[in-house]
């Protein structure tokens, strides 16, 4: 008589950077709707760990839709009987420069900045926020929290002005009043570009990176990676 042995799958950690923001994509559909299912699902399968990619300022308060659902994903996140991280990366090195930065270069024109572009950030790379995720599976500093991640605090003059440096030119650059259209941009991140100059975004990352064995990347490498 054969006897059949039917073994439980233990899904230990669930780990989500889906976004429509570099797909062209309905973020209601994809970073609301499309997260709170993938909880969900994860929650009703047992998953130990749920890592979710969210952003730096996101809320439920928060007047941006994109901002807004991820802070409703990460409430969702806090209700679910898992354990779970929100990782709330600021500014993505490579989405931003690659946007404002390498979409004029494409079409042979200067670059568009807010004001005077002189409002500091916290650059970070994605691979930066990708080792960020791996170490949050087994380190226990990462259960159950909001980690606010970020890099170099740079102006976006000098984020401009960096990239020419690793081209080996300096890069012309348009300034326009704040309000205003930015050539080029999807209408969202023009919105946001435009909200960038009201404000700065500093994050003081302490002695974080070395907890999580996370070696931040400079922005010069970033920048010659992707223009050099």
């Amino acid at each position: 008589m054969r006897r059949c042995f039917r073994r439980r799958l233990s899904l230990h950690t669930v780990i989500s950077t889906a976004s429509a923001t570099k797909r062209d994509g309905d973020i209601e559909a994809i970073d609301l709707n499309g997260n709170l299912n993938l909880i969900a699902a994860a929650a009703d399968a047992g998953v130990e760990h749920f890592i979710y990619t969210s952003a730096y300022g996101a809320g439920l308060d928060h007047p941006s839709p994109l901002f807004h659902f991820k802070g409703v994903c990460e409430n969702a996140l806090e209700q679910s009987s898992m354990t779970w991280t929100a990782l709330k990366p600021n500014l993505f090195t490579e989405v931003w420069a690659g946007t404002v930065v390498g979409l004029p270069l494409q079409a042979g024109g200067p670059v568009t900045l807010v004001g005077k572009g002189d409002h500091r950030h916290s650059f970070i790379s994605e691979g930066d926020v990708a080792a960020f995720a791996i170490s949050a599976v087994d380190n226990p500093l990462a259960r159950n929290t909001r980690l606010e991640i970020g890099g170099p605090a740079y102006t976006w003059t000098e984020l401009v002005r960096a990239a020419g440096e690793a081209m080996g030119q300096e890069l012309p650059i348009n300034y326009v009043p704040l309000g205003s259209d930015v050539p080029l941009l999807d209408p969202v991140i023009s919105g946001l570009l435009n909200a960038h100059e009201t404000y700065e975004s500093i994050i003081d990352m302490g002695d974080i990176p070395a907890q999580y064995g996370v070696e931040l990347t400079p922005m010069e490498t970033a920048l010659r990676q992707m223009f050099g």
